[in-house]
Formats: C-alpha cells, structure tokens, sequence
C-alpha cells in the first residue's frame, strides 16, 4: 500500500503549482531517480487532503469592501430550500474595530443572536464553523446590488411591520409599502 501512495505523491508532485511552501520546496529538492520517502509522501498527501477541504469550503471572499460598509440594517434572505433567514446588520462601536459590522440572526421574536462580524475588507468572520446556509446569505447580501438588498429588506419589512435600516415600527403605509421609514429612506438615499 505505501509504494501506491509514493507513486500518487510523487506524480501530485510533478504536477503541482500552488501555494504551500512544503510542497514548492520539496519540488526544487526532489530527485525523481531517489524518489521521496515515507515521510515526505505522508507530507504530500497532507497537502493534498488540505486542497480537498480547502475546495470544499464555501467562497467567504466578499467581492466590495465598499458595499459590506453599506450593509447596515435588517433583512430577510431566502434560501434555496425557502427557508427564511432574517439577518441584522450593525456597526461596530468605536472600540478600535471602527470598520466592523455586527452580524445576528434572528431566532425568535425580537431575539437575535451574534453569528459573526464583517471586517474591514468586506469578508464574513463567522462565530462558528458549520453555518453554511447563514455564511451563504451573508454572501449574498455583501455581493448583492442595492436592488437586491432593498428587496432583501422590504421582505423582512413586510414580515414584521419594521423599518429594515433602524428596526422601527412602520405605520404609515408608504413607508410600509417602501419597508423604510422616512429616516431610513434618508440614510439609503444618501
């Protein structure tokens, strides 16, 4: 079994142009007449189960830093499955994290909970790993026109009579219609 495994490390070897230093290094150094040995095709076959993981996490690589900024408020993303997941977006205070924006989930009525935050690049830091399907409507909203964001709000408006920029109770049934309140529909038109 070991020769198989040399044989499947030594030709990833050849092959390989990527990123891990190991692996780079060991391309400059290595004598296919020798051959590697019991140690380093272990250390190949690590770096290839690391490019298998690695492919199989989802993108978290926010496209505008610009827009995450902008992602102020709460909206309603529906997934694939029709599953609805109402997300809150807020800025960080000023305690040296200034381009943070928090990220909760709502899990009960009025009842949100920190899933994570958004730094300063744009890209989504989760609290947890294994939040797939939250990770994945982040995304969406970070990647999303204003359109699509707006759309994403008057759905958690008309959910849940609030304004989707501040969380206020709408009463005025434009502003309902709109899923702003007049504040709100200042601080989006700004």
């Amino acid at each position: 079994m070991d020769q198989y495994l040399r044989a499947y490390a030594e030709d990833f070897l050849c092959d390989y142009s990527g990123p891990f230093p190991f692996l780079n290094d060991l391309q400059r150094r290595w004598n296919p007449r020798v051959g590697l040995s019991k140690a380093q095709a272990r250390g190949v076959m690590n770096c290839v189960l690391a490019e298998v993981k690695k492919a199989r996490r989802p993108n978290r690589v926010a496209p505008q830093a610009e827009a995450a900024r902008q992602l102020v408020g709460t909206y309603t993303v529906i997934d694939v499955l029709g599953e609805h997941r109402t997300l809150r977006f807020t800025k960080a205070s000023d305690n040296g994290r200034g381009n943070n924006t928090w990220v909760k989930l709502l899990i009960g009525p009025d009842n949100y909970m920190y899933v994570g935050y958004i730094n300063g690049q744009g890209s989504f830091k989760p609290k947890r790993e294994n939040q797939y399907l939250i990770e994945q409507a982040i995304i969406f909203l970070i990647s999303a026109d204003q359109d699509a964001r707006n759309e994403a709000g008057m759905a958690y408006a008309l959910e849940s009579g609030n304004c989707f920029r501040c969380g206020r109770q709408l009463t005025v049934p434009a502003s309902i219609h709109r899923g702003l309140g007049p504040d709100g529909a200042v601080r989006v038109a700004a």
